[in-house]
């Protein structure tokens, strides 16, 4: 059985995103195409409809782009359950207030029991220090991480 992957915005704009000379975001871009192209196949991908709703922002042509690969993959709903780990998250001082779509990918992700959540939002979500917070505050609200 693959494991299930929660695919944050981040990556579809890594996927899409035009030649930069940022090193950073380049290597990001080019790791993100390897591995969409050779590992994805490995595991059971999902977006949810707050990733939809992410990637319809900023440059026209760039959106078209995010939402193509988005379509590719599964859906998620988020539910009021998932509204309110996010709002437990943001109430506990996890992540700041304006995170809010953060938690919100968060709390839908761990409804819909993803065993990883794929990212390259390293503020808030692929944030080793973050995450060990947010994995305790889960299981003492009665998820796992």
């Amino acid at each position: 059985m693959k494991p299930n992957v929660y695919v944050e915005t981040s990556i579809f704009s890594a996927l899409v995103a035009r030649a930069t000379n940022n090193l950073i975001a380049a290597a990001r871009q080019q790791v993100t195409r390897i591995w969409w192209q050779n590992d994805a196949d490995h595991y059971s991908l999902f977006a949810s409809d707050v990733v939809q709703m992410e990637a319809r922002e900023g440059d026209p042509e760039m959106a078209k782009l995010r939402l193509e690969y988005i379509a590719s993959i599964p859906r998620l709903s988020s539910t009021g359950e998932a509204e309110r780990i996010a709002d437990s998250l943001l109430t506990a001082g996890i992540l700041p207030v304006k995170a809010r779509t953060d938690a919100l990918h968060l709390g839908i992700a761990t409804i819909h029991s993803m065993d990883f959540v794929l990212s390259w939002n390293c503020r808030h979500l692929a944030n080793g220090l973050i995450y060990r917070r947010i994995a305790r505050h889960l299981s003492e609200i009665g998820y796992t991480a």
